[in-house]
């Protein structure tokens, strides 16, 4: 698996497309420092997962969010998207993310 760290406080691409491979999501954790912070996985292509977007999960209003690494794929993306996090403002959040692409 490979982890990606999360620093950010916008819309942010996790995980780079590639043709024809997917991001199969093992678990998250991500943190802030509000607890009125909504923040959104979804998937696309495009500049920040515009084009074609698509919700993995549904919205989460949270001060500290863990999914934890359950050995098996929690959520995927379609061939050839991206893997981006979505924020409703414009909030600090922290965490990483561990994940297979092929």
């Amino acid at each position: 698996p490979s982890s990606v760290m999360v620093n950010t406080t916008t819309t942010v691409e996790l995980v780079a497309a590639t043709a024809a491979q997917r991001v199969y999501v093992c678990g998250f954790s991500l943190d802030n420092d509000t607890a009125t912070t909504q923040l959104q996985v979804m998937y696309g292509t495009g500049t920040l997962c515009a084009t074609d977007q698509t919700n993995l999960t549904g919205t989460y209003t949270v001060a500290a969010l863990t999914l934890p690494n359950a050995g098996a794929t929690q959520f995927q993306t379609a061939a050839g998207a991206a893997l981006c996090l979505e924020l409703n403002s414009n909030t600090q959040v922290n965490g990483h993310l561990t994940y297979l692409k092929y």
